[in-house]
């Protein structure tokens, strides 16, 4: 059983790296933007103007991601029709039973799914990071606009105690 466990560690620490090889340092700068954020927002000393740039920068860095996320999800159809046209070209030319046939190709296209799966991964990883991004978009907007009825609820507060 522990064999069988270093064996899925070994394999999953490879596809991690596949997967950090696909997505590279494409999300650095969005990363980098949000840990920046996460602080003020957490410590709920976020000014106005911050917000502004929030919701002005968040959209700019959603339109790179969402390039990258299509990109991403092109190579993953890629990588499952290669995966399946080299099962099936195993498959015509494996030997014996059906079932030994099928045995042979899937285990002959193993680590075309494999690369398969580290699209899925990586994919998967940069909708994550495109959804949270919304997220805190959709936070930022709403902060800013009850920020801005306290002001206005103010100065109509305001106005209506001159008028006496």
């Amino acid at each position: 059983m522990q064999e069988k466990l270093e064996t899925i560690e070994n394999s999953s620490v490879q596809v991690q790296d596949m997967v950090n090889t696909i997505i590279g340092d494409t999300t650095k700068e969005i990363d980098k933007y949000i840990s920046s954020i996460s602080n003020c927002l957490l410590n709920d000393n976020i000014l106005d103007g911050d917000l502004e740039k929030i919701i002005v920068k968040i959209p700019v860095y959603l339109y790179h991601l969402i390039a990258i996320s299509q990109n991403i999800e092109m190579k993953k159809g890629i990588s499952a029709e290669n995966a399946k046209y080299f099962e099936n070209d195993s498959l015509l030319g494996a030997t014996g039973t059906v079932a030994e046939k099928q045995a042979k190709a899937s285990n002959a296209s193993i680590k075309d799914r494999v690369v398969q799966l580290a699209y899925k991964n990586a994919s998967s990883i940069i909708q994550n990071k495109i959804n949270m991004a919304m997220e805190i978009l959709s936070s930022a907007k709403k902060v800013q606009q009850r920020r801005l009825e306290e002001i206005k609820l103010t100065k109509l507060a305001g106005n209506s105690v001159s008028a006496f």
